[in-house]
């Protein structure tokens, strides 16, 4: 097995620790996810993860793979609790993804739908930023500082710097 793959599944099993806290400070009440944030990341982590695989990833790929999933977890627990979701801030960033997703339907190009799912999902952070700037305690320091971990480590496992195959692994570690 060639390092980058090793580096890949390694940022998945990370990726999936990240959670861990996270999930518990969210039940503690310590954590109050953005639901306009985690909305937006469970639709762009299932576009992403499909677009992603269809432009060639694979060694990259478990990030993604996570990311699909453990946002609509997040989500659920959101509704109960959350914060935010229908504010001025909120609304502008759900238009924002909803416009993301129509071009991508329009183009019917995987990679298309990859750049222009990375843009929406810039757009999905923007509350929660907003949100740990005005009140940091809202969020789990050590479930995003693990996730850092899990996109440096993905950043090794790319194994061609093709933009289609690069663009992800970098963009996660930048945002």
């Amino acid at each position: 097995m060639h390092y980058t793959h090793i580096f890949g599944e390694v940022s998945g099993v990370v990726a999936v620790i990240a959670f861990v806290p996270y999930i518990r400070s969210i039940l503690k009440g310590e954590t109050k996810p953005n639901r306009a944030s985690w909305f937006i990341w469970s639709i762009l982590g299932v576009i992403i993860l499909a677009s992603y695989h269809f432009s060639g990833a694979s060694s990259t790929i478990w990030l993604p793979v996570v990311y699909a999933i453990a946002p609509v977890f997040i989500l659920l627990l959101a509704f109960k609790y959350g914060v935010g979701g229908f504010e001025g801030l909120d609304i502008v960033c759900l238009v924002g993804a909803a416009l993301g997703l129509i071009l991508w339907k329009l183009t019917h190009s995987p990679e298309t739908a990859l750049y222009l799912s990375i843009v929406v999902d810039a757009f999905g952070f923007v509350p929660t930023f907003k949100k740990a700037f005005y009140h940091p305690a809202s969020e789990s320091t050590l479930a995003w500082v693990i996730g850092v971990t899990a996109t440096w480590l993905n950043l090794l496992a790319i194994n061609s710097w093709r933009p289609n195959i690069a663009l992800y692994p970098i963009y996660t570690v930048t945002f």
